[in-house]
């Protein structure tokens, strides 16, 4: 709610987006989709603002939705689908990163392999 916390994690684009209508549905998904990629990232120096992008033309304020996400850093570039939920106490999103679970334990655990 605060515009000074817009400029923080808010592109040029998604913040003219959300100040178009000023949906706050749009803001939660929004914040919450750009740390579930920072997250997922996991790399140091990746901003928000400026490293993490969010098609959110695709946002619609319906219960759950995809949203097509890149995070472009260096020679990191990557593209994901982020999923959220609305529910009415709280926004959920989430994404992958392409490995199955067992390829994730594997990734972890690289001399206990499965199978």
């Amino acid at each position: 709610r605060n515009p000074a916390t817009r400029r923080l994690f808010m592109n040029p684009v998604e913040k003219a987006m959300f100040e178009a209508n000023e949906d706050m549905m749009f803001f939660l998904t929004l914040w919450s989709a750009k740390e579930t990629l920072f997250k997922i990232v996991g790399q140091k120096g990746v901003s928000l603002r400026q490293d993490i992008a969010l098609d959110m033309k695709k946002f619609t304020s319906a219960k759950n939705g995809i949203l097509p996400g890149t995070v472009t850093k260096d020679e990191l570039q990557h593209a994901y689908e982020v999923y959220y939920e609305i529910r009415p106490d709280f926004v959920l999103t989430y994404t992958n990163d392409g490995l199955s679970a067992i390829g994730l334990w594997e990734s972890f655990f690289p001399d206990r392999a499965i199978g």
